[in-house]
């Protein structure tokens, strides 16, 4: 009887602890997947805040970039104050409907940074088809000497090509 009443009293005490170690296991292991489901939608969220932020500031980029446009080429004072104030424009060139560089202007002197523009931005402006796009450097002061010697269009090289060379 001993025996048997030893067998009853360890059952009572190991069969309720080991669905109790069972339970445990089991809401921890839920626990750890909720754990993962919070982190990963606090890390979507997150995303989405940063693409909003993204998408403001190119939205404002966009804007800033696309002013530039309404200021009419004609206007080559205002075009000069633009690109000297905006950090994002670096350079800035227009090319008429005509082919023909508009900005910066033929008949005015250039500032140091137009003529770097205007040498590094060659090969694309004679593959576009315009005329007398050589710049050399010269020293301050002096105007940069053009050269009306360019390449046919059907001749020159693709903008890729200027573009890997650069």
């Amino acid at each position: 009887m001993r025996r048997n009443l030893t067998i009853v009293l360890v059952l009572l005490v190991i069969l309720p602890l080991g669905v109790l170690g069972w339970l445990g296991t089991r809401m921890m292991q839920e626990e750890g997947e909720m754990l993962q489901v919070r982190f990963a939608n606090l890390i979507q969220q997150q995303l989405a805040d940063v693409d909003a932020r993204i998408a403001a500031l190119i939205r404002e980029r966009e804007a800033s970039l696309l002013q530039v446009t309404e200021i009419g080429a004609a206007d080559v004072l205002a075009l000069r104050e633009r690109v000297r104030r905006d950090p994002l424009i670096s350079g800035l060139f227009v090319i008429g409907s005509d082919g023909r560089r508009v900005f910066p202007p033929r008949d005015q002197p250039l500032s140091a940074p137009e003529t770097e523009l205007l040498r590094r931005t060659q090969r694309l402006r004679g593959d576009l088809g315009e005329k007398g796009v050589v710049v050399t450097a010269e020293p301050a002061g002096a105007l940069p000497r053009e050269i009306t010697a360019a390449a046919p269009l059907a001749q020159s090289r693709s903008f890729e090509d200027a573009a890997a060379e650069a």
